[in-house]
């Protein structure tokens, strides 16, 4: 095997492991071309935040049950299964927390109309 086949089946590797996270995490990755040529970094880059989210403020909507599922979700980056074994409840149940608090959320940015 040349070293080109290689590190192309190396690089597909990753691509397919990363649709399959967020596919898993159901955003239902899509694939997308993109033009290598007409894309630069600079335009990637993302500026840097001036202050720090508060993710107390952003969850108080929700219930704390709801709110420990959400930091867990989505600030350790732990799959709702970790979830379910680390609060002792099913992954139904957790799904369910992250549903109802996504819909709470949703809730009350039309409420308070921050679209």
């Amino acid at each position: 095997m040349t070293r080109l086949a290689v590190n192309l089946g190396l690089g597909l590797s990753a691509v397919v492991c990363n649709q399959a996270k967020d596919y898993k995490r159901g955003l239902k990755a899509t694939f997308k071309t993109m033009a290598l040529d007409e894309t630069y970094l600079a335009d990637l880059e993302t500026p840097p935040a001036t202050e720090p989210l508060d993710f107390d403020a952003l969850f108080t909507p929700l219930s704390p049950t709801e709110r420990q599922v959400f930091q867990l979700y989505f600030i350790d980056d732990l799959t709702p299964q970790e979830i379910a074994a680390k609060l002792k409840m099913k992954r139904l149940a957790v799904y369910k927390h992250l549903s109802r608090g996504r819909l709470k959320l949703k809730q009350e940015v039309k409420q308070h109309d921050l679209n």
